[in-house]
């Protein structure tokens, strides 16, 4: 799970784009510079290199191009053993696991492991560290360690890209039945839901607030409390407990209960909300 440079979707721009990096990159290496922008700039091919890698089908020429950047990874730390990058180390070990994969090199993902916790010390809330650790220990058959890396990024994941990854990268096809990730799993979806259902709820009572200021525009707020209503029912769908959206959705019916005008219509309303305000 690599995510530090973005890559134009066209492969001639694509390729053109980091030919232009790579040289750059390589014209300033022949410079005399300090330690720290040689070992910048060692780190920026490294990361050049690997996102390329990511984007070559050619097996011989994706390890290739993953070599070289581990090269220039190695050449980074020589130059300045202080530069602690974490974008680069993160690169440095997602690059290693790559190589590991590509020739089953039990030994590369354990350094894999150690450039990745590199980061972990200086950013120990660094998800995408963490979730590649996992998938290294999985690959070595440590799986306990790597549930516990697996369930601290499911925790910290508000929105949901580690569960989308969670849910298909093939590194973790080993452990996905397992009853523990299982477990992990759906608690993953739990909390996601109990997220989106607050979201949508505060979706909702901004739609209600707006109503409830349209005093003189009966027909305008009508529409605004139906929407809330809407949302508020979307929210108890995902979370069936949270109390919030059920009272508000209670709140939204006697708003529209006092702006009907029909007796019928107003005894329903009445009715709908006595229900909603039990349910809350």
């Amino acid at each position: 799970m690599n995510r530090e440079l973005p890559l134009t979707q066209d492969p001639s721009q694509r390729a053109a784009l980091f030919d232009e990096i790579q040289s750059a990159l390589e014209a300033a290496l022949q410079r005399s510079l300090p330690a720290g922008q040689t070992a910048l700039a060692h780190a920026l091919l490294g990361q050049s290199l690997t996102v390329r890698a990511e984007a070559t089908a050619d097996p011989a020429e994706r390890e290739k191009l993953l070599q070289t950047g581990v090269e220039h990874y190695t050449a980074m730390a020589a130059a300045d053993s202080r530069y602690k990058d974490p974008a680069a180390w993160r690169g440095w070990g997602f690059t290693l696991i790559q190589i590991a994969r590509l020739n089953k090199d039990q030994a590369l993902l354990t350094q894999a492991i150690e450039k990745l916790n590199v980061v972990i010390e200086t950013q120990p809330n660094d998800g995408i560290s963490r979730y590649n650790i996992a998938c290294a220990q999985i690959m070595l058959g440590q799986t306990a360690k790597a549930l516990e890396q697996i369930r601290w990024c499911l925790d910290h994941d508000p929105q949901g890209v580690f569960f989308a990854n969670v849910e298909k990268d093939p590194d973790l096809a080993a452990v996905r039945e397992l009853p523990e990730m299982k477990s992990i799993l759906t608690a993953g979806r739990n909390r996601m839901a109990v997220a989106r259902a607050a979201e949508i709820t505060s979706q909702g009572a901004a739609f209600q607030r707006q109503a409830e200021t349209l005093t003189n525009d009966t027909a305008k707020a009508t529409g605004l409390y139906y929407k809330a209503i809407d949302l508020y029912r979307a929210a108890v769908d995902l979370n069936p407990n949270s109390v919030r959206p059920q009272f508000l959705w209670a709140i939204s019916l006697v708003r529209l209960s006092s702006t009907a005008t029909q007796p019928a219509d107003i005894r329903r309303l009445a009715q709908l909300a006595r229900e909603q305000f039990a349910r809350a």
